[in-house]
């Protein structure tokens, strides 16, 4: 069993409802994408942070041949997410913020304020 109902005695601790279903020991990816979702077959969801993530839900486990993705096994028995991992891309945006001085969100003004290509600019 992947969830179990939050107890009483432990939702009047925290405050909460009981019968919340609770879920342990899963990726915070995972974690992320069953709070967004529902885990909705359907539904991609992109999760921002030091990293970026972009997963959706499946019924089944199917596998890339081409391993373009990773399949991860989700917080309910059964159901599995197609995740592409994009690693470091907050961290670097930060970084490169910070060794230039700017403010944050000044990245983003001068990102917009350039013509498309970016005059062969690229981040890598």
């Amino acid at each position: 069993r992947s969830t179990s109902p939050l107890t009483a005695d432990m939702a009047a601790r925290l405050g909460l409802h009981s019968g919340l279903p609770v879920t342990v020991g899963c990726a915070d990816s995972v974690a992320s994408v069953h709070a967004m979702t529902g885990l909705e077959e359907g539904t991609v969801c992109v999760t921002t942070g030091s990293s970026t993530i972009i997963m959706d839900n499946l019924r089944k486990s199917l596998r890339d041949p081409l391993r373009r993705y990773l399949l991860t096994p989700h917080v309910v028995d059964g159901v599995f997410g197609r995740e592409m991992d994009l690693l470091s891309t907050g961290t670097s945006y930060r970084w490169l913020n910070d060794l230039l001085g700017w403010d944050n969100g000044r990245i983003d003004t001068a990102a917009a304020a350039s013509q498309a290509g970016a005059n062969g600019l690229m981040f890598a």
